[in-house]
């Protein structure tokens, strides 16, 4: 195909980059190719599509072109609008989340904590088993842990949110809740809770950082 006659004509990438194209207008408006390319980049890969500019530049004139791009306009409009009430819906109801933690004695916490943890852990290479006698730190995170993950519905009520719309920020109203559970109910791992929520948002920043 000539240079001239490229120019002439426009694949669907060129086209989607117009205002209001979308692959069903495309397909409303255009119907099949004018003419096919074998794609400069993968030999094997399908044809090019290719459409004549003029008639493209001619749909856009259209009376029905310009109605069907209002409808659509509105018609996302209002889907946007049931997602935001179906988002709000999900994150309200994660905020009326009653947590509950069960109240034990400090030392027989550090003891099930300890407990849970060998369980969880004696398979790992360089494995050493946790006692009552190990670092403050550790107990205290080990604590925590244990109380989010076992002691609560914290993995259930994660769950249940599953492809809901708003899943994420109802997951961290969840988290939040667990652990201002488990300060409020042992002051003391109140730090311990603090470190680990400022530890998951400081590796969420990053995450999104890499993106």
């Amino acid at each position: 195909m000539e240079l001239k006659e490229v120019l002439s004509y426009l694949n669907l990438k060129s086209i989607l980059e117009r205002k209001d194209w979308t692959r069903a207008a495309i397909t409303k408006f255009l119907g099949e190719a004018d003419d096919y390319r074998q794609n400069p980049m993968y030999k094997s890969a399908a044809p090019q599509q290719l459409y004549l500019v003029s008639r493209v530049e001619a749909a856009e004139t259209t009376e029905e072109f310009r109605a069907w791009v209002e409808k659509s306009k509105v018609r996302r409009a209002s889907s946007k609008g049931a997602a935001e009430v179906r988002r709000q819906e999900t994150v309200d109801a994660a905020k009326a989340i009653v947590v509950e933690v069960p109240t034990f004695d400090l030392e027989q916490l550090i003891r099930k904590a300890c407990a849970s943890y060998n369980q969880l852990n004696s398979y790992r290479d360089g494995f050493v088993a946790a006692t009552p006698n190990s670092s403050p730190e550790f107990l205290d995170r080990i604590a925590v842990n244990y109380l989010r993950h076992q002691m609560t519905d914290y993995e259930e009520l994660l769950d249940r949110q599953f492809g809901k719309v708003g899943t994420a920020e109802a997951k961290e109203v969840i988290r939040e809740k667990v652990y201002d559970a488990i300060g409020d109910t042992y002051p003391s791992l109140a730090d311990e809770c603090f470190s680990q929520q400022r530890r998951r948002d400081e590796q969420a920043a990053m995450r999104d950082g890499w993106r």
